[in-house]
């Protein structure tokens, strides 16, 4: 049986006991779960074939790549990526011993550290994203052009309710 074909089965007998519970959020919030693991294991799995640990060293780069002085320091990359200051360091360790970060020392700050991102770096970000591009377009193929305009705004909605 199909993850899609449970969530239905799972909610339709949801719905015949709990006849005033709103049973179509429960089947949205399962799909969006379970099709963010699919995603994620996917995104994962582009990034491992490129030599990095997880997608979350993509994100790490991605957002250095996209800072517009690409400096930043450890805690700010936590605070972006919503992910604790040790992981950081743990991705901050693996991506500088790869050459694709660099450490140095803030200007403002003689205790502070600042983060920017190599030209190795800016050029992994480039590759990864082709790739991972082209693995989005594949995903969200089974949509035709007004169902991904239909579905992309109310999501983007969705997230920046949960990040209130």
């Amino acid at each position: 049986m199909s993850r899609s074909d449970l969530i239905l089965r799972q909610t339709s007998t949801w719905a015949e006991e709990y006849p005033d519970a709103d049973v179509e959020a429960v089947r949205i919030v399962l799909t969006l779960v379970w099709s963010a693991r699919a995603i994620e294991a996917r995104l994962n799995a582009i990034a491992r074939r490129h030599g990095l640990g997880v997608r979350g060293d993509y994100e790490t780069l991605g957002l250095l790549y996209h800072t517009p002085d690409q400096s930043l320091s450890p805690v700010d990359v936590a605070e972006e990526l919503s992910i604790s200051t040790s992981a950081v360091t743990g991705r901050l360790d693996r991506l500088q011993r790869a050459g694709f970060v660099k450490r140095h020392a803030d200007s403002r700050d003689r205790r502070g550290v600042k983060l920017s991102i190599t030209e190795q770096g800016r050029e992994m970000v480039r590759r990864v994203f082709r790739d991972s591009q082209a693995a989005q377009s594949e995903i969200v193929h089974a949509l035709d052009p007004d169902q991904r305009r239909a579905i992309a705004l109310p999501l983007v909605t969705l997230l920046q309710s949960l990040e209130q």
